[in-house]
């Protein structure tokens, strides 16, 4: 099997898609080397390489600060502390915490 790769963007993110051997693609990213994932469609790709993104993003922050950031919103780009997004949610259920 000729193994294809091409570069794509959807305005947000650069992916290069490098055909498998097993199939679909093997995802990564000029612009984040780090990144590194694996799909079947260039939809999936994206989905994927945006999943991976924000991970890599929670990581660096928790190792730059020493704080885990709860991972929802590291996604909507707000990166609140994990502790204070349980409390937050805590204080709109009225949970009580456990020990």
């Amino acid at each position: 099997m000729k193994k294809t790769s091409f570069t794509v963007s959807d305005g947000k993110l650069v992916l290069c898609l490098q055909s498998a051997e097993e199939g679909g693609y093997v995802v990564t990213s000029p612009l984040v080397p780090e990144l590194i994932t694996e799909a079947e469609t260039l939809e999936e790709a994206f989905e994927n390489a945006r999943d991976a993104a924000n991970a890599l993003r929670g990581s660096r922050a928790e190792t730059l600060t020493g704080i885990k950031l709860c991972p929802a919103s590291i996604e909507r780009g707000e990166g609140i502390p994990f502790d204070a997004a349980i409390n937050k949610v805590r204080k709109r259920h009225k949970t009580p915490k456990s020990s």
